[in-house]
């Protein structure tokens, strides 16, 4: 079996943003914090940048610290193809762990970019953000 079929026992999932029978193109994964407002925030302004909108051309899960989840489930839930993971450790969705930090890979035609929380992000140098920016951009083929 690979490890990316591992069924989890149903658990609550945090909140989200919209509702999975819309199907979009990008699930963007925030951890369920105090910040997860403020960072909702930096990535709705980040994707005005790009000329789109978080609202039309993404999901927004936000998911718990310390629950696991499925990415199997959540990719047939959503139909995404793309995966932002910020602040979030691969392990809690089944992935590999090692996954680098602001370079994308491709897991069977999904690309998936995992980085630091969009507050960590915000307040590092220049060269991490630079490297994020154009990893997320590279997302969109801008």
């Amino acid at each position: 079996m690979d490890f990316l079929e591992t069924v989890y026992a149903p658990i609550p999932i945090g909140s989200f943003y919209p509702a999975p029978s819309q199907l979009k193109a990008v699930l963007l994964v925030i951890p369920d914090t105090e910040n997860a407002q403020r960072e909702t925030i930096i990535f709705t302004k980040m994707f005005e940048r790009l000329a789109l909108t978080l609202e039309e051309h993404c999901h927004l899960l936000m998911v718990l610290p310390d629950h696991r989840y499925s990415y199997i489930s959540l990719l047939k839930d959503y139909g995404f193809n793309k995966l932002i993971l910020c602040g979030i450790n691969p392990f809690q969705l089944g992935l590999q762990s090692s996954l680098p930090i602001h370079i994308p890979v491709h897991l069977n035609g999904v690309f998936i970019l995992r980085t630091d929380a969009p507050l960590v992000l915000e307040n590092s140098h220049k060269e991490h953000k630079g490297g994020f920016w154009q990893a997320f951009k590279s997302a969109f083929e801008v």
